[in-house]
């Protein structure tokens, strides 16, 4: 013979009603006190990198045809600290057009120079070699070098912190 389980209204004591209560009060203050804590975890992990327009020299500063190393300095907001931030890249005026190359090797983030002899970028840690428009010769760095947003105002050169990765065809 199957009985059947269940409890009904008529069963559940005062006591009974109290355990019950009192389990779904604290399930939700934990539930409603969770969502604020982990998002105080995730939430650096989350945000984006606010963009910055550095100001990186005169339009006359760069002779045309050639690759001029450009030097970024912003104020980087670490929590409470405030530290300068200091990075580089390289600039190149052709005509009406402005390119700027960042200058960090996708391999380990080394620093690249401009060679003028062979016209490529080339990274001193492990011999990387990059063309003229970023793009990987030979070498170990896994992708092009990153591209960076230029705009002029007045007679000022200015490049966005926020480095965009080349694409061909698609150049900033």
């Amino acid at each position: 013979m199957i009985q059947e389980v269940g409890v009904s209204f008529k069963d559940i004591t005062r006591r009974k009603f109290m355990e019950i209560g009192i389990g779904v009060m604290g399930g939700f203050i934990s539930a409603t006190s969770a969502i604020p804590i982990i998002g105080f975890i995730t939430s650096p992990s989350l945000k984006r990198e606010e963009e910055k327009w550095i100001d990186i020299g005169a339009i006359n500063d760069f002779p045309p045809g050639t690759y001029i190393k450009g030097i970024m300095e912003s104020q980087v907001k670490d929590g409470w600290y405030l530290t300068k931030d200091r990075s580089l890249c390289w600039i190149k005026v052709d005509g009406d057009k402005i390119i700027a190359v960042s200058a960090t090797c996708t391999h380990l983030g080394c620093n690249v120079y401009w060679d003028e002899a062979s016209k490529n970028f080339k990274c001193p840690c492990h011999a990387g070699v990059y063309d003229p428009e970023g793009k990987v010769i030979k070498g170990p760095p896994p992708r092009a070098l990153d591209r960076l947003q230029v705009k002029i105002e007045g007679e000022r050169i200015l490049v966005n912190s926020i480095p965009i990765p080349y694409k061909e065809g698609k150049n900033v």
